[in-house]
């Protein structure tokens, strides 16, 4: 095994400890599932919708945006409409 070095004035960098042994890592979906994390991400958004609106105007890009997907031709809804529904169906 090679020594590590470290030059001089330089802390050496730190090593996350390995997990305990008999406790496996939660994937992110398992972190996300809780209540609790659920609530704070809910009132994350809500916060931060909240100040996007709190001027009482729509800014140019967001009305822009919006012209454009209600300009859209009609033939769209159908795909669109279908996509939603498979969509609430892989639940």
């Amino acid at each position: 095994m090679i020594a590590r070095t470290v030059p001089s004035g330089q802390a050496p960098a730190a090593i996350p400890a390995p997990a305990p042994a008999g406790i496996p890592p939660r994937p992110l979906a398992g972190v996300l599932a809780g209540p609790r994390v659920r609530l704070g991400a809910g009132a994350a958004v809500v916060a931060v919708t909240a100040l996007a609106v709190r001027h009482r105007d729509v800014s140019p890009w967001e009305a822009s945006t919006f012209r454009a997907v209600n300009g859209l031709p009609s033939a769209v809804y159908p795909v669109a409409w279908a996509r939603g529904a498979w969509r609430r169906r892989s639940w």
